[in-house]
């Protein structure tokens, strides 16, 4: 079929738009989009992982993340509760611990100056 002709264009458009929607239906797709994970060997023995983001949002999430489970292994260290899951140790501190770090969420973004 030549690819000038107006049933092949009509048949790629058609396929393209096929295809759109079936990117936008899959998350896994989706969440490739937002971040790539990029895997180097480090020398001498293991590979490591690097993530580049293709957003502020999913990089403040990511960090969120990090500060947020940080945050609970700190102040659970050395108790029972250190064996909990992240969830667990939340709702076994205080109400006021609590609050205290979720505001954290609001918080850190003003202080950089950025609107999610």
């Amino acid at each position: 079929m030549d690819k000038n002709s107006l049933l092949y264009q009509l048949m790629a458009m058609r396929m393209n738009g096929i295809m759109n929607g079936v990117a936008e239906q899959d998350e896994d797709y989706q969440a490739s989009l937002s971040a790539a994970d990029l895997q180097y060997y480090k020398h001498p023995f293991r590979f490591d992982y690097s993530c580049i983001f293709t957003s502020g949002k999913n990089q403040f999430d990511d960090l969120w993340s990090e500060w947020y489970s940080f945050q609970l292994l700190a102040l659970t260290k050395d108790t029972p509760l250190a064996e909990l899951d992240y969830q667990d140790m939340f709702r076994c501190l205080p109400e006021e611990q609590q609050k205290e770090i979720l505001g954290k969420r609001e918080y850190f973004p003003g202080l950089a100056g950025i609107s999610l």
